[in-house]
């Protein structure tokens, strides 16, 4: 049956009805134990009658949806008969150990999609990290566990975690972590068993190195569903360099971007998700987690992306020399944005004083490109190329910016902002003594 029954794991087992009233959530009772007690993972708790958990049958219903829809045609809930439940739960100084077993005249795994297993038979076990659990909702500290089948009979583990303060549903984010899970059929029922380790704490860690490669060897085989949805998992991880795990994953997906462009523009069944993929905007957020790397391996995919649209200047810069000649060539661009974005990956360069720009050709380089741009029929480029040339304290660039600063015609609201950043990086120059009038 699809009905489900819900653990709330806290400091104590709880089971939670919403929709019924009593005095209070039945508490139940675990074993904790001093040292490790291994059990096998295969849904058979024959081994665990040693252990001393003892079982506990499952005593609140939720209310189940089949009231309005019933598309399997299992019928509505009549009772204990129809379905029931018992669990057995120990722990050690490590791990947690959950068995469920289910008694259920008719099972139903018709779900293949990553949010909808809960609509079919279904052992889920929800974890609450710090017992604060405001009017039933999610927070920081809570996760889910969940395990069923796919169609094909194969075991699905399932659930959600929350990671740098986003949840985040992702396959194979619980292998990753090291539980384990099985689901045995019977006759009449099923039995579910899983073994959490060291889930319960105020936020989940960074991915650990064996989820990034559990990803990296699904996604190296072509699997474009855990591609898409991996990808959005890490751009929701901090905007800065990532350790090389998550590096070498980005740098995987980029390479299988061409063939996953390819089997959506083809209209291969790999939209899961229901709304179109937009390939426009995924490729840019791959820019953009590129951009955060500081990592000349990453330069390739940015000179042949990037090619027209705004440059991320701030990414450029920090991959510094190895960047240079895609950002003199996006100078070179007609372009305002390219030059515009361009310009201020040299003016950053130039500021954090990069060896390879104190002097030599690539200096000379970087002069002459932000020269012809300051006077670009742009305003925005020549606005950001000044910001550049105020490091260079050569006899032509202070005259270029001394006419720019009287001579720029444009104008807004009755302003010159041309001019007006060119007297700027005058003043700035004197300060510097580095007019050379």
């Amino acid at each position: 049956m699809r009905n489900l029954m819900w653990l709330l794991l806290t400091f104590c087992l709880i089971c939670v009805a919403p929709d019924q009233s009593t005095a209070g959530p039945p508490v139940y009772t675990t074993v904790l134990l001093s040292t490790s007690q291994p059990v096998s993972v295969d849904g058979d708790l024959s081994d665990w009658t040693d252990v001393g958990a003892p079982v506990q049958w499952l005593t609140t219903w939720m209310k189940s949806r089949l009231g309005r829809e019933d598309p399997f045609g299992v019928g509505k809930f009549s009772g204990p008969q129809d379905l029931a439940a018992n669990f057995r739960a120990f722990a050690d100084q490590d791990y947690l150990y959950m068995a469920v077993d289910v008694t259920d005249d008719q099972i139903v795994f018709k779900r293949e999609a990553l949010d909808e297993f809960w609509w079919d038979d279904a052992v889920q076990i929800y974890l609450d990290g710090d017992l604060a659990n405001p009017g039933g909702r999610y927070d920081a500290n809570d996760s889910l566990i969940e395990i069923t089948r796919s169609p094909d009979k194969d075991l699905i583990l399932g659930g959600q975690i929350y990671q740098q303060g986003v949840r985040v549903r992702v396959p194979y984010l619980w292998e990753s972590v090291g539980v384990q899970a099985a689901l045995r059929e019977r006759e009449g029922g099923y039995t579910g068993v899983i073994l959490p380790t060291h889930l319960v704490a105020d936020e989940a860690p960074f991915p650990s190195e064996q989820q990034f490669r559990v990803w990296q060897d699904s996604i190296t085989k072509g699997n474009f569903k855990v591609m898409y949805e991996t990808s959005y998992k890490l751009y929701r991880l901090p905007s800065k360099p990532w350790p090389e795990s998550a590096r070498k994953l980005l740098l995987t997906i980029i390479e299988k971007y061409d063939e996953f462009e390819t089997a959506i523009t083809e209209g291969k069944p790999i939209d899961w998700t229901g709304k179109p993929v937009d390939l426009g905007h995924y490729l840019g957020d791959l820019v953009e987690m590129a951009t955060w790397q500081a990592d000349s391996r990453f330069v390739p995919f940015l000179a042949e992306s990037l090619g027209g649209g705004t440059l991320p200047a701030r990414g450029l810069a920090a991959i510094g020399e190895p960047a240079f000649d895609m950002v003199i060539q996006e100078l070179h661009r007609d372009g305002w944005s390219s030059q515009r974005g361009a310009a201020k990956a040299l003016e950053l360069m130039l500021k954090a004083d990069l060896p390879f720009l104190r002097a030599g050709a690539k200096r000379d380089r970087a002069r002459g490109s932000l020269l012809r741009v300051a006077r670009s029929k742009y305003y925005l480029s020549r606005k950001r190329s000044i910001d550049a040339l105020r490091y260079f304290n050569d006899k032509a660039v202070f005259a270029l910016l001394d006419s720019l600063s009287q001579h720029d015609m444009y104008t807004i609201d009755g302003r010159y902002p041309v001019r007006k950043q060119a007297q700027e990086a005058m003043q700035f120059m004197r300060s510097r003594g580095d007019d050379r009038q």
